[in-house]
């Protein structure tokens, strides 16, 4: 498969909400919440490069998580990590952020894919 590094790929995640009383919290850089968004973010790189049903058939691990940044004023995160391509254990690291929304989500944005 074929990547493009330096691409930046985001999506809202708005509808889901955290269960929480302070809008600046938002899930840590190894929470599934965040894991599960990086994953679908890069499926949707994949998607573009080889097509959808490929896209959907790539198993994709996310590990090596490492949180190297907190706004203290948002809350918002940045993590480091290691996106995996199952079986064959293909290693592209990347970046992303964890940022709170106005109506309680997050927001996640991937570097690197």
């Amino acid at each position: 498969m074929v990547f493009e590094k330096g691409i930046k790929f985001a999506i809202a995640a708005g509808a889901l909400s955290l269960v929480t009383a302070c809008s600046h919290n938002v899930p840590a850089c190894s929470d599934q919440e965040s894991t599960e968004l990086v994953k679908q973010i890069a499926k949707d790189a994949i998607a573009e490069e080889v097509g959808r049903s490929m896209a959907d058939q790539t198993l994709l691990s996310v590990e090596a998580i490492r949180t190297t940044d907190e706004n203290e004023k948002t809350g918002a995160l940045e993590c480091a990590a290691e996106l995996i391509i199952l079986p064959q254990r293909n290693v592209f690291p990347i970046t992303y952020t964890v940022e709170a929304t106005d109506d309680n989500g997050f927001y996640v944005t991937v570097y690197g894919i």
